[in-house]
């Protein structure tokens, strides 16, 4: 059943690449701002999800966390969450990085704003065979200005992503415990019993399960980003086919090799 949904979930992005888009700003803000227009995966997941990623902290290592967050002055030891967890996921993509490597690509190629937030648009700019999907918040967000999707739906959403070998990042709240998010972990394990997920914690450089010190996911995470690359390792039981067929309409929907990555995707799926 689940290759069947797969498949249908594919073609319609097919569907979309082939409809006409209105133009969009190329800042992180614009994406940000334009969040929910951006197409959305709803798959049922009855599986154990997992991958291998590496496990990297923030702060204490001397090769990356006294690094300034260029053109900010704050460094990856007090606000290099987000880039941290970046680069774990990355890493399952191919791109075999340490959170220093990636600040330094970042920095170089203006990948970063003022107050050392990340432009989701240099993702795909500096590793083109990366796409940003998604920035979204969830019901259980404090916000009364940003699009919420039902905290229900968003936990499938990331079901769906990890299920197809790409981890995702969560907002969570690490200080404080007020409710308001402040950083950012790496979802990489996400069976159907959301108190058995697992993360990476940049606080640290921890595997852990989300509940043991976060709390319950569906209280406690209060948004989402998501990129689509190659991976590398995939779910158990998991679709890594429709994984890659995913990896090359990212590609095709950003007018990158558009008509060979929807041929091959298309081929892929007829196989599978």
């Amino acid at each position: 059943m689940h290759k069947y949904v797969a498949i249908i979930t594919t073609l319609l992005w097919l569907l979309l690449l082939l409809s006409p888009t209105p133009a969009k700003g190329s800042t992180g803000a614009d994406i940000e701002r334009d969040s929910d227009s951006t197409p959305q995966v709803c798959l049922e997941i009855q599986s154990k999800n997992m991958m291998t990623i590496p496990t990297y902290s923030q702060w204490g290592q001397p090769g990356w966390s006294s690094k300034k967050m260029l053109p900010s002055s704050v460094t990856l030891a007090t606000h290099g969450c987000f880039i941290t967890s970046l680069t774990m996921i990355i890493n399952n993509f191919g791109i075999f990085l340490n959170p220093g490597e990636v600040l330094d690509l970042l920095v170089i190629n203006k990948g970063l704003f003022g107050d050392g937030q990340l432009s989701y648009e240099s993702v795909s700019r500096i590793w083109p065979q990366l796409t940003f999907v998604e920035r979204g918040y969830t019901t259980n967000h404090p916000g009364n200005n940003v699009q919420k999707t039902d905290i229900v739906t968003a936990v499938n959403w990331m079901k769906a992503h990890v299920r197809h070998g790409f981890p995702i990042i969560l907002a969570v709240d690490n200080q404080g415990n007020d409710g308001v998010p402040d950083h950012a972990v790496v979802l990489y394990d996400a069976p159907d019993d959301v108190m058995q997920w697992r993360i990476k914690d940049p606080d640290g450089g921890k595997d852990i399960f989300f509940k043991d010190k976060y709390g319950d996911p569906m209280k406690k995470v209060f948004g989402w980003v998501a990129i689509v690359g190659y991976p590398l390792t995939q779910a158990e039981n998991g679709q890594p086919m429709v994984g890659t067929c995913l990896a090359k309409l990212g590609e095709a929907k950003r007018g990158r090799n558009k008509d060979m990555n929807i041929s091959e995707a298309f081929q892929t799926l007829l196989r599978s």
